[in-house]
């Protein structure tokens, strides 16, 4: 069928309407169910994506299958559930539902690590300062997240996790860097492998998850992440 032929025009045209109808409808839901809990926002977005599917079909064709609209409304509602659970738990950066995860992560009532102490989260100078003055020089660093290298801040003003020598000499920013696009990717890439490290010397899931959450907070407050 031609594009000159006016039936094809109406055809595509419907068909157009259609694929508009359904995505407005499942798109507004996703923008108004940012602040629900992970639960209420997935059935809301797979009844609205359901929904949407009927209106579009009928606006494409002037009926309407139940089945494709089920299907429709199982696979938004299962997309919105997974990519706000995976960009929730692992940036937690400019985010909704940001207290749902830090709730999921147990840290609300955990106090965090104090200047001088092991896995306190500051700055290089704070953290450098406060070791020497305690002795904790001798056996810790403040090691630099996001890497020094890559940072957007003064090696003094860049954040930090106070840590083990032994455990920093097994990072995998020590000595070199990673070929990596953006702060936000290096970011990532240190969070995960400075939990995995910790993990892997006895730290409690919770005191880890509660430090690299105030490590978070703070890169972004500095504007490492974007």
């Amino acid at each position: 069928m031609q594009w000159n032929n006016w039936n094809s025009w109406q055809s595509h045209g419907r068909e157009y309407g259609g694929a508009f109808v359904t995505g407005a409808i499942g798109g507004a839901a996703a923008g108004f169910t940012g602040g629900l809990s992970l639960a209420a926002g997935v059935g809301i977005n797979a009844g609205a994506w359901g929904l949407g599917s009927i209106a579009g079909q009928y606006v494409a064709t002037g009926s309407f299958s139940w089945g494709q609209a089920a299907w429709s409304g199982i696979g938004g509602g299962i997309g919105y559930g997974i990519g706000r659970y995976v960009g929730n738990l692992f940036m937690g950066t400019g985010i909704t539902g940001v207290s749902e995860v830090k709730q999921g992560l147990r840290i609300n009532n955990l106090p965090l690590a104090k200047p001088g102490e092991d896995l306190y989260v500051g700055t290089y100078s704070k953290s450098i300062y406060w070791n020497k003055k305690t002795g904790l020089n001798l056996t810790h660093t403040p090691h630099h997240i996001v890497q020094d290298a890559v940072s957007g801040t003064s090696h003094g003003r860049g954040m930090t996790i106070n840590i083990r020598q032994d455990i920093h000499k097994l990072t995998e920013t020590f000595g070199s860097s990673r070929n990596l696009p953006n702060p936000r990717q290096h970011l990532a890439a240190d969070i995960k492998e400075m939990r995995n490290l910790l993990k892997e010397f006895g730290y409690d899931r919770s005191i880890i998850n509660a430090q690299l959450w105030e490590l978070l907070k703070q890169n972004k407050s500095l504007g490492e992440v974007y």
